[in-house]
């Protein structure tokens, strides 16, 4: 998932280490981010929910995303880092992509996310999500979420595989998503405009068994 998180930059292409310290990060255990995970699915869910976008959530979405520490971070197509409410809402329409907000216990939105071009013939889909600048923030969302859009994809939509890009100076999304079972599988070099620089893009990607024995992983710590 996004991260808030600022980061200053000229043009920047980071060295070969980066690779190595992020595929050490896949190794890292991360038992709080797990640990937050395996209750709720011993649980069977703490009230985290995700549910489709109207008008109301898709404005408030724009109000986080007009925040350009927010919005730095993400790319809606030709590197546009902003979006209006109706093209989220439109978006979240389309057969081609399956689009949710993400209710916290609380029954706040936490957050937006969204596998785009599930239509696919290959079975493959990107995974995207901005989390809200909820206060108090709620970091285990953020896991929850990545794991419940990753269950729509492989249990009810079938996908083969889900990729994902994250600007890497944005550490808490590759934590997410290496907690989660994705693997680190190249970078983009100077692909993602940051502040007036260019940083790398760093890809990531989980198949579906690889996801459906991570899940029984999870639950083994339930």
């Amino acid at each position: 998932m996004q991260s808030t998180k600022a980061f200053a930059s000229t043009r920047v292409s980071a060295p070969p280490p980066a690779d190595a310290a992020a595929r050490a990060a896949l190794e890292r255990p991360r038992p709080r981010a797990l640990g937050h995970l395996a209750r709720y699915l011993e649980t069977r869910g703490d009230g985290t929910r995700m549910v489709e976008i109207d008008m109301g959530i898709a404005t408030a979405a724009v109000q986080w995303l007009s925040d350009p520490i927010v919005n730095q971070w993400l790319d809606f197509g030709a590197g546009r880092q902003l979006a209006t409410a109706t093209t989220i809402l439109m978006v979240g329409r389309s057969p081609a992509h399956f689009v949710r907000a993400v209710l916290d216990p609380a029954g706040r939105v936490a957050g937006i996310g969204g596998l785009q071009h599930i239509d696919h013939p290959a079975k493959s889909a990107m995974l995207w999500g901005v989390r809200a600048p909820l206060r108090p923030p709620v970091r285990s969302v953020a896991v929850i979420q990545t794991y419940l859009f990753l269950r729509e994809a492989f249990h009810r939509l079938s996908m083969k595989s889900v990729y994902a890009w994250v600007a890497e100076p944005n550490q808490f999304p590759i934590a997410v998503l290496t907690a989660l079972g994705f693997r680190l599988n190249g970078r983009q070099r100077a692909a993602h405009w940051l502040q007036g620089g260019v940083v790398d893009r760093l890809l990531f990607d989980i198949l579906d068994h690889e996801f459906f024995a991570c899940e029984e992983a999870y639950r083994a710590t339930a």
